[in-house]
């Protein structure tokens, strides 16, 4: 007992009672994204769990009868969220949340002490940790966030790669997998290791634990998922249309190509720009990560490269995210490079910790500051001091060639774009109406339902001529040419405005009011 309190310990022991404090302050939080994960499994196990789940204005009405105080949208999360849950539905909200971010710092403790002791890392880096770290380490326990329980599952599951344990690796990792989905990458860490019967047990387990997941839940709340919920979060649509917060390639080079009254960073307007740009970057990364990985013999920093690019490939971040990030600096604590650590820590800290509120809104290369600290975090793991910079310069320029060929021959076609006509900082429309020359929106935010009213000339309207099919609009039966969005309460007014709600470019259910001046001949 005495040895626990070895000077060598206090770290440790500090690294727990900052979690304790912060376990206390969730006590008093908003319900946030724990009410996601609570509610989901409560519909489930009262049989109301299907593909309305995803509709946010329906889980909003249902979750605001139980808790107040709640803006909440189920998407992007797997049904598999709702199973895991289900046991602390037979708690009251509050202590649920209270008994899951206990077991939740339990287990990042634990599994980031014996990654510790398995590298034979000092354990005084758990203070820089716990500096780097402390913003991600509070958002994940007063929003009730998974990233400590991910964490817990892709170290352990590390670490039993390592000892050759891969029924339980495999077990772990298609847990993990099945949480939060981009940790699918894992795959390719096991490829590029050869490591074949690894694979094998990783896939079985992910297609046994799917298959339960689907008697559980049913097919259907699957299918939707892949159909209709992660392709939109694939392209960073999860509320809004253009969000800077989000820190990733993809809302950079929307914002930097992409025309649209709610962007006035574009430097110009071009799709095909845009597309060049990003799947350059991506490709970059992959091809780069490939090459890397046969050439680096040391598995952790292997193992961290494919870390950090779910990171850089990713379409959003957050701040309780980035607790990952801890594995590529493991990387440097068993080096012991001062200099490397001190230039990595400050990066991964801007990252996870400064507020983007502070330069948000500064001119558009500065206002990514956190995606830039990422890049810079990545040059000095992966570059810094290295002879690697001119194959990667290389493998860009293959990359940015092949897509710009490609693209270049690919016709985009650009359908007709009805601007929104409700405030770009409204999330979600839930309905409208009209009452003379005033517009009255309908919309959801954490004080509940809320009301915004636009001025519009209106001398009639007109829904009888009106009608949506399949999620494309016809009137007097002629088809509209729109972009694929969900749309629903289209209305004609002054017989060549149309109004509807539409989630064009944003989260799945999160719709915005849209008005369309049309041709005459229409």
């Amino acid at each position: 007992m005495t040895q626990f309190f070895k000077y060598k310990y206090i770290p440790l022991l500090l690294f727990i009672l900052v979690g304790i404090y912060y376990l206390y302050k969730a006590l008093y939080f908003l319900p946030h994204d724990f009410a996601n994960y609570y509610y989901a499994a409560y519909f489930l196990e009262n049989g109301k769990f299907d593909i309305q789940i995803y509709d946010p204005t329906w889980f909003n009405l249902e979750v605001t009868k139980n808790t107040k105080n709640a803006f909440v949208a189920y998407a992007p999360n797997t049904p598999f969220l709702s199973i895991l849950f289900l046991p602390f539905t037979l708690f009251s909200f509050e202590f649920s949340k209270l008994l899951f971010n206990s077991i939740s710092l339990f287990l990042f403790t634990f599994s980031l002490f014996r990654i510790f002791k398995f590298y034979k890392i000092d354990l005084k880096y758990l203070l820089l940790l716990l500096f780097v770290f402390i913003i991600p380490i509070k958002n994940n326990l007063l929003f009730g966030q998974v990233y400590f329980l991910l964490f817990f599952l892709i170290s352990e599951g590390f670490l039993a790669f390592k000892k050759k344990k891969l029924i339980l690796m495999s077990l772990l990792w298609s847990f993990a997998i099945l949480l939060k989905v981009f940790p699918v990458l894992l795959f390719m860490f096991l490829v590029l290791e050869k490591k074949w019967k690894a694979f094998s047990y990783l896939f079985i387990a992910c297609l046994i634990l799917f298959l339960s997941m689907i008697f559980i839940n049913g097919i259907d709340s699957w299918l939707f998922y892949f159909q209709s919920i992660l392709p939109k979060a694939s392209n960073g649509e999860i509320s809004t249309e253009f969000v800077k917060n989000y820190q990733s390639f993809l809302m950079f080079f929307k914002h930097l190509f992409i025309d649209s009254i709610y962007n006035e960073t574009n430097l110009f307007a071009s799709q095909k720009m845009y597309l060049i740009s990003l799947n350059t970057v991506k490709s970059t990364i992959i091809l780069f990560g490939i090459y890397f990985s046969f050439k680096e013999k040391n598995t952790l920093k292997k193992f961290s490269y494919w870390i950090i690019s779910f990171y850089l490939l990713s379409p959003y971040s957050s701040s309780y995210g980035s607790i990952l990030l801890i594995f590529p600096l493991l990387i440097l604590f068993t080096e012991v490079s001062k200099k490397r650590i001190i230039m990595a820590s400050i990066c991964v800290f801007v990252y996870g910790n400064l507020k983007f509120d502070l330069i948000g809104n500064s001119f558009l290369i500065l206002s990514f500051f956190k995606l830039f600290s990422l890049m810079v975090f990545f040059y000095v793991m992966f570059i810094y001091n290295t002879i690697v910079l001119k194959k990667h310069l290389v493998i860009l320029g293959i990359s940015l060639l092949i897509n710009s060929v490609y693209y270049s021959y690919q016709n985009i076609e650009k359908k007709i774009e009805a601007p929104s006509i409700t405030d770009n900082n409204i999330a979600l429309t839930t309905d409208y109406c009209i009452e003379k020359d005033t517009v009255f929106c309908s919309y959801w935010n954490e004080q509940g339902s809320k009301t915004e009213r636009i001025k519009l000339d209106v001398l009639s309207s007109n829904v009888e001529e009106v009608n949506i099919k399949n999620n494309i609009i016809y009137i007097n039966n002629k088809k509209i040419a729109l972009p694929k969005s969900n749309k629903k309460k289209a209305m004609l007014i002054n017989k060549t405005t149309l109004l509807y709600l539409s989630d064009l470019n944003r989260g799945y259910g999160f719709y915005s009011l849209r008005k369309l001046k049309l041709k005459i001949d229409e």
